[in-house]
């Protein structure tokens, strides 16, 4: 399921975010800019916009997200130590979502897939690497969820969320399958 020192993605296809890129966004955010990501070509891969009065707090969808080379779309959501990742199929309805999180443990990954529930990750920096060069981060299998945290922190964050997606997820959560 994982691509092994590759360091390309996991089976989801969303690459782990950057702990100072998000720093970075998130302070223009609090100063009410939005901002692009560029590709190698220069185009956009992401916009995100945000309202000062609930930056860091709520759930902020970031539009234009980078989509993959595949039917359906993804959707990106973030907040302070908290990301949402939504995949779409080609009809519109919910394939799956990833919860990104760090708590003070190092970043976490909890993602949902209907025909295989839940699988929780651990994000590889790569910073261990003995050849001295940083590798690309990678998701790696790792214990026990914290899911009474994770839906309190996802419930506190989740009313700018349209109800039907913020009720599945809370419905996956509280099943824990």
């Amino acid at each position: 399921m994982f691509v092994a020192r590759s360091r390309r993605h996991h089976a989801g296809g969303w690459r782990v975010a950057r702990v100072a890129r998000r720093a970075r966004n998130q302070a223009r955010l609090r100063a009410g800019k939005s901002w692009n990501y560029p590709l190698a070509g220069g185009n956009p891969i992401s916009t995100c916009v945000g309202a000062r009065a609930n930056s860091g707090v709520m759930l902020r969808e970031f539009v234009h997200v980078k989509q993959e080379c595949r039917a359906g779309r993804r959707r990106w959501f973030e907040s302070d130590g908290l990301d949402l990742v939504v995949w779409h199929d080609a009809a519109d309805r919910m394939e799956g979502f990833q919860i990104c999180y760090d708590f003070g443990r190092g970043e976490h990954a909890l993602t949902w897939r209907p025909d295989s529930g839940f699988a929780h990750s651990a994000v590889d920096t790569g910073d261990d690497f003995q050849g001295g060069a940083k590798l690309t981060p990678i998701l790696v299998p790792d214990g026990a969820v914290p899911w009474a945290e994770l839906a309190a922190r996802f419930a506190e964050r989740s009313d700018t969320l349209e109800p039907p997606l913020r009720e599945l997820v809370t419905a996956r959560l509280a099943a824990k399958r």
